[in-house]
């Protein structure tokens, strides 16, 4: 709906549909500026970072979408400048055609949102579009609920990688200086039942997900371990619990903890085993730095526990489509990383240094 001003917004709220390209590529800049203006997008253009930036000072646009590669500066520096500037939410989605998940984390630490390649067909651009104007509205709806057991929520879209990756990041960092261990639990919540059925759409209901929420919650330390609701496909749910200060024994007692609860929980919701929750551990040990793996990432982190959550049967690269995987078939665009995860699975001190 259109406005006086021009402007178009989404029905009943203040988030407008207006986005910025930015490429140095002019045949692009028309090409997406088409693609995205017939789809009821108001485009704004720019050819290089310093013309955005110039753009995003003087009025509010919610989605930009940038090349990696660009003269002046590329879409990396062109981010972080985005993020020093503080200005009003914005959604970055940055396209490359890179498959490493070092220049990824590097890229949600400077503050990306989203990466799409530039080799996606226009839906999966206009899936990940419309999913960015989604989480930012919930973002802002999210600031008047009350307090609640997910701190950083991928799975609705509400948060993105850059905001998982940036807080682990800081969370290894300061185990690393302190010499202290920081345990990731990885956990599943799945309907158990045989595959076919789940292909039937055989889901986990809403009262035995708030059981598990319920048993999470009391299971960990409230203002020190944090929880990531991770996207977990169609029919299964899936939890990252970031425990600070923690080894294998205390992530352990954690588990058996959620499961007691969630046992304990009204047996008309956990009985007859019709959940089945799983779980993978992965120790960072910040007392190390002399590992081969001392250069371990957030990424590579997570990975070795949902390895260790699937019996080390997932390839390194899991952990990158974890976090990249969004809830819309069109805009499942989990990239090939090429993280270097340690093999061993369940419970694993990985030392890492704060390089």
């Amino acid at each position: 709906m259109s406005t006086r001003n021009g402007s178009t917004e989404l029905p009943n709220q203040s988030i407008p549909r207006r986005l910025l390209i930015v490429d140095d590529d002019v045949l692009v800049l028309e090409r997406l500026g088409t693609e995205l203006t017939a789809a009821g997008y108001e485009v704004k253009k720019a050819v290089d970072g310093e013309e955005a930036l110039t753009l995003l000072t003087r009025q509010w646009i919610p989605v930009v979408i940038t090349d990696w590669d660009m003269p002046v500066m590329d879409g990396l520096q062109f981010t972080q400048r985005l993020r020093a500037l503080a200005v009003n939410s914005t959604y970055v989605i940055v396209l490359t055609a890179t498959e490493s998940s070092a220049d990824y984390e590097r890229g949600y630490c400077a503050g990306v949102d989203h990466y799409l390649s530039k080799k996606l067909p226009a839906p999966v651009l206009l899936g990940r579009v419309q999913l960015a104007f989604h989480g930012l509205l919930q973002r802002k709806l999210r600031r008047n609920r009350s307090h609640e057991i997910i701190t950083v929520d991928l799975e609705s879209g509400v948060d993105t990688p850059r905001h998982f990756v940036g807080r682990l990041n800081v969370e290894m960092r300061r185990a690393v200086r302190l010499q202290q261990r920081l345990a990731i639990v990885c956990m599943g919540i799945d309907p158990n039942v045989p595959p076919a059925a789940a292909q039937k759409g055989k889901t986990v209901s809403a009262e035995q997900m708030n059981a598990v929420f319920t048993a999470v919650r009391d299971a960990v330390r409230p203002e020190t371990d944090w929880v990531v609701q991770l996207p977990g496909g169609q029919c299964a749910h899936r939890l990252a619990i970031i425990l600070p200060e923690a080894g294998a024994a205390e992530a352990a007692a954690v588990e058996q903890r959620i499961r007691n609860a969630f046992v304990n929980s009204r047996s008309d919701i956990a009985n007859a085993g019709a959940v089945k929750l799983s779980f993978g551990v992965a120790v960072l040990s910040g007392a190390d730095d002399s590992s081969p793996t001392s250069s371990a990432t957030a990424l590579e982190l997570l990975g070795l526990a949902e390895r260790g959550r699937q019996g080390g049967s997932v390839a390194p690269t899991a952990a990158l489509d974890t976090v990249q995987r969004s809830n819309d078939s069109d805009a499942s665009i989990a990239a090939a990383a090429n993280a270097a995860v340690a093999p061993k699975a369940a419970a694993e001190d990985v030392p890492v240094s704060a390089a």
